[in-house]
């Protein structure tokens, strides 16, 4: 998307992974509190935390 871009450290969400290497991650923009979503190269992704139930 032009112009929509995270830098390190944003927080993103992601929900699901491809086999080659994508993950469809979502945004959230504390200050607006909107939200954008699309695929990012998952070797970019560094895992700080989980979200759900607890198994």
């Amino acid at each position: 998307m032009k112009g929509v871009f995270i830098i390190p450290k944003d927080a993103v969400i992601t929900y699901a992974q491809t086999r080659d290497g994508w993950s469809s991650v979502m945004y959230l923009n504390p200050r607006t509190g909107s939200d954008v979503s699309g695929w990012v190269r998952s070797a970019r992704l560094k895992t700080v935390g989980t979200m759900g139930p607890k198994h």
